[in-house]
């Protein structure tokens, strides 16, 4: 997920806000983002519409931030 150039706490607090609105567990979706794993595990665990928004959010860093 390197293409996403976000720092430690832009991807703690993104992750944060993605799993409280989506219900996926924080633990395994931050093991994911540490491991580079994230945008399989958002493929896998996200429904389309909602891994197509949080990549949006992703790929804007002052949007990420604005929604946490």
């Amino acid at each position: 997920m390197s293409e996403f150039n976000l720092n430690d706490n832009d991807v703690k607090k993104i992750v944060k806000n993605a799993s409280k609105q989506s219900g996926v567990d924080i633990g395994k979706m931050k093991k994911a983002a540490d491991e580079g794993k994230l945008d399989d595990f958002i493929g896998k665990n996200l429904s389309p519409d909602a891994s197509k928004k949080l990549k949006q959010v992703l790929s804007d860093k002052s949007a990420a931030k604005k929604n946490s």
